[in-house]
């Protein structure tokens, strides 16, 4: 009886801990690349961005770039956009027949991935939400939602831009740590299972 209460107290723990962290507003994420929320229900799906305040310097334009190529970019918010004048440009994005596309609201369309990752650009370096493409640098700072599925992602210097209808792409040692505790979970279940018969 004793061990039972030791585990409903840890499950509790445990439950309220989850709780807390879903009532969070805005939290740090580390994640470099991104998807919109859409594709879990369709085919197609659209993310939004506006210009909330600019830095010292407007000149930093604003895109996304598809995670299987860098190169591949879509320009979101051209560099001297003023915040006010700037209304929300969504991207528009298809993976109907396995060929993803993005584009701008009546833009044209262009072969993207369905991930993607953030990019500022000053008219002379680009700098992207994957640290390895900046030389190990990380000056894109990422504040998520998960409860609005928003975001707000920020250069160094203040330059801010928010995003709706986002999520993060799991990183790979995220998932294989899940699926270690999951065999672990099984293994014991099965353990004392045998016990019991």
């Amino acid at each position: 009886m004793k061990k039972l209460t030791s585990i409903m107290m840890a499950i509790a723990v445990a439950f309220f801990l989850m709780a807390g962290q879903a009532l969070a507003l805005y939290v740090d994420s580390s994640a470099d690349y991104w998807v919109t929320t859409d594709f879990t229900t369709n085919e197609t799906g659209t993310s939004t961005f506006t210009l909330v305040n600019t830095s010292e310097n407007p000149e930093y334009s604003f895109g996304i770039y598809a995670k299987s190529d860098f190169s591949n970019k879509l320009e979101v918010i051209a560099s001297n956009s003023t915040p006010g004048e700037n209304v929300p440009i969504s991207v528009i994005f298809d993976k109907n027949a396995g060929n993803p596309t993005a584009q701008l609201d009546g833009g044209l369309e262009q072969a993207f991935d369905t991930a993607f990752g953030f990019y500022f650009y000053d008219k002379t370096t680009y700098v992207y939400t994957d640290a390895a493409l900046n030389g190990g640098l990380d000056p894109i700072s990422i504040q998520y939602n998960e409860l609005s599925a928003a975001v707000m992602i920020s250069i160094n210097d203040g330059h801010l831009v928010n995003g709706s209808d986002l999520s993060p792409v799991p990183e790979p040692s995220t998932m294989l740590l899940m699926g270690v505790g999951l065999l672990g979970l099984a293994g014991y279940s099965r353990k004392r299972f045998a016990k019991k018969g």
